[in-house]
This record gives structure tokens, sequence and C-alpha cells, in this order.
């Protein structure tokens, strides 16, 4: 298993964004790797106490990532090459002064090395690949527009062997595998206010697949969380203080499982049926500097699951 655990909360009770969009599966290699490129990070935020009241919809932390800004100015490139993974990030103005883009991804398809380490690793295959992006145009002086995509890959094998009915599989192995999108537009209506709207699509679908044995048919189980989301925020701020208003929908599409028997005749097809939601929220906060040292932080969120 894996997975991040705060104040004592299980796996799932953590929200996980990554500029807007939930992180369902936030490792590799079953937790040995972050689920995203870190080069492409510009911040994290924790909240593992007071919880802003923008967030909702988990009881024990938030965590925050944000992706940096495509540089409109100037063209960049890093990478790395290792034993565990490669990596790649792109930097470049399309339009000067107006339209960037940032791609940064990652890939380790090394597991052909595993053999070296022992031979009991033979039948062992591993492997990720992540790939994040960011476009970020200047439209005037009052308008900015921001679209990220994210995508991420997990592929796992071992031969001890799930027990699924009378499957007579070769090996186990376990495909997870993330799409996912979010668009911001930013409207500055004055050096204090600013409105933010927010869309947000994400596709999360966990396999796990059967080889049989003497043939070429994998028997699959596999399961799916779809999250569509539909948010816009006021924002007021001074040097001293920082007020919220915000509303939102959340559209949930959840596929709990599927088994597919392929051409296996000792493997009879099952579909559970799949369950939808509607989640509505309302939210205000305000966050007002005492002092360099002082901070008071007043939020209500108002939710309503349909």
């Amino acid at each position: 298993s894996n997975g991040v655990n705060i104040r004592g909360g299980t796996t799932d009770q953590n929200l996980m964004l990554l500029d807007d969009i939930p992180i369902f599966n936030p490792t590799h290699m079953f937790g040995l790797f972050t689920a995203f490129p870190s080069e492409a990070a510009s911040s994290v935020e924790v909240y593992k106490g007071n919880t802003p009241a923008r967030f909702g919809g988990r009881a024990a932390s938030v965590m925050d990532v944000s992706l940096q800004q495509p540089s409109l100015d100037k063209f960049k490139m890093s990478g790395g090459i290792s034993f565990v993974s490669n990596r790649l990030t792109l930097d470049a103005p399309i339009i000067k002064d107006k339209l960037g883009i940032m791609v940064s991804g990652r890939a380790s398809y090394n597991d052909f090395l595993l053999p070296l380490v022992s031979p009991k690793l033979n039948d062992i295959k591993a492997n990720f690949a992540d790939l994040v992006t960011k476009v970020f145009w200047r439209v005037n002086t009052k308008n900015t527009v921001t679209a990220s995509g994210y995508y991420s890959k997990d592929f796992f094998q071992t031969k001890l062997l799930g027990a699924i009915g009378a499957i007579n599989a070769t090996s186990t192995q376990y495909d997870y595998r993330s799409k996912s999108f979010s668009a911001r537009w930013f409207y500055a209506i004055n050096n204090n206010i600013n409105l933010q709207t927010t869309i947000v699509s994400a596709d999360y679908v966990p396999k796990t697949l059967l080889p049989e044995l003497n043939s070429d048919n994998k028997v699959v189980l596999l399961s799916g969380i779809q999250y569509k989301q539909a948010k816009s925020n006021l924002n007021y701020s001074t040097n001293k203080q920082k007020i919220e208003l915000g509303i939102s929908g959340t559209r949930y599409d959840i596929d709990p499982g599927q088994l597919l028997p392929g051409t296996s005749k000792s493997v009879l097809s099952i579909s559970t049926p799949k369950e939808h939601a509607l989640e509505t929220a309302i939210h205000a906060e305000d966050e007002v500097t005492l002092s360099s040292k002082a901070t008071v932080s007043v939020g209500l969120r108002y939710s309503q699951f349909f």
C-alpha cells in the first residue's frame, strides 16, 4: 500500500492538489517517488491544522502544490539521466511578454537492470512516467489565462498472484493512469479586487491485469473516478487583510469495479453499478495580519452533497 498519512487520518482523507487538480494517487513505485516532477513545482503549502474555507471534501489535511509559471522572455531547458529515472524540463516563451509554455516530464524504463541486481528479480517489471504542462497567456493588463495538464502512468508486475476466481494467471500486473486538466481565468477588477474562475477535469483509472497461462489473454479488474469542477472566487486584499468569497460545483462519476474476462471461458463478466454525485459549496474567509508575529483567520464553508 502507499499514500500519505497526516494527523492520524487515512490516505484518502488528504486533499492533494496540483494547480487545482486533485491527485488521487500521489506516488510512483508504491511510495518511492512523488507523482509529479519536482522540477516543475514552484511552491508547496500544507494545511494540517487550520484549513482555509476555500478547501473542502477531506477531513485531515490539504497539500496544495503550484506549478511554476512559464517564462515569457527566455528559453530554458534542464534534464538528467540516472539509473532510476530520466527527466527533462522545457520552459519557452511563444510570444514574448504575452504567451509562454512549460513542459516537464519523467520516465523510468530501467527495470531491465533489475536482473543484474539479483536473479530473483527476473520476472519483476516496474516503470512509471509522468508529464505536466502549463500555459500562461497575458491577455492584457487586467486579464490572464492559465491552463495546466497532468498525465501519470504506473506499471508493476510481480509473480505473486492475486486470488480472483479460477483464473490461472502467470503474474499480477498493476496499471494506474491519471489524465487531468485545469484552466483559470484571472480578472483584475482594480488593484485590490480580482475575480478568479477555474474549471477542472480529472480522470483516474487503476487496473489489475492477470495474464492467463498459455494464452495471450489478460483478465482485467478495473475501477475509476471522473471528477469535474467549476468554481469562482472573488478576492479583496490589502497589506493587512485578505477577504475571499467563493462558489463551486463538483461532479463525481465513480466506477466501483468491472471484471473483464476478455476471451477467457472460465471467468464471468461482472460490472457494478456506476455511482454519480454532485457537491455544491459556498465559502467566505477573512485573514487579518495583526503584526509580524500574529495573524487571525476566520472562515465558513457550507456544502450540499447530492
